[in-house]
């Protein structure tokens, strides 16, 4: 027997046509690019002192694969273990994740002594710098760093650049140049 418009529920199909178009869909591209986001995040975490990521406020389940990663010798295995741990860490929100890098190593790390990494370590410093929430704890980790450090001139200088400016060949950029160079040379 043939079904009548009238014998539809029209109500009932409109809000399920109303659920439907509520659903987000999410790229593959897009999961693949926060997967990788995430084992960033995991490596820098597995490369970081215990004493600096317990108060970040993780479970046990992470901060216990954090610990094994640490633990491991063999890339291949550490590479799983990083995988694993970025999995865990997918629980939590990758914005948040990384803000709070941030604030773990407000200045970024001297791998090596040359001029590229400098740079790349002067510019990481000037935009923490540039940033109201990392500003305070940034100057306070550059003071622990090195007593020869002006937190006056700095705030002076960060003043003088615009936040927009690229801070190459500015005075800032030249205080910070000399500054982390005779770091490396002690």
């Amino acid at each position: 027997m043939a079904r009548f418009k009238k014998d539809f529920d029209w109500e009932q199909i409109a809000r399920d046509n109303q659920e439907a178009e509520e659903i987000i869909y999410v790229s593959k591209s897009e999961i693949k690019r926060d997967a990788k986001d995430y084992r960033k995040i995991a490596a820098q975490l597995a490369e970081l002192n215990i004493n600096k990521i317990l108060p970040l406020g993780f479970d046990a389940s992470v901060i216990n694969a954090i610990e094994q990663a640490k633990v491991m010798k063999n890339m291949e295995a550490k590479r799983r273990q990083v995988n694993f741990l970025a999995k865990q860490l997918r629980k939590y929100d990758l914005e948040e994740l990384t803000l709070l890098l941030k604030e773990t190593n407000p200045t970024g790390q001297i791998a090596a002594g040359s001029e590229v990494q400098i740079d790349k370590q002067i510019r990481v410093t000037i935009d923490r710098l540039q940033q109201p929430q990392f500003q305070q704890r940034a100057l306070d980790t550059l003071e622990r760093q090195d007593p020869s450090f002006d937190r006056a001139k700095v705030l002076e200088l960060l003043a003088q650049t615009e936040p927009g400016q690229d801070p190459l060949n500015t005075e800032l950029w030249n205080y910070f140049f000399e500054f982390f160079r005779n770091r490396l040379k002690k």
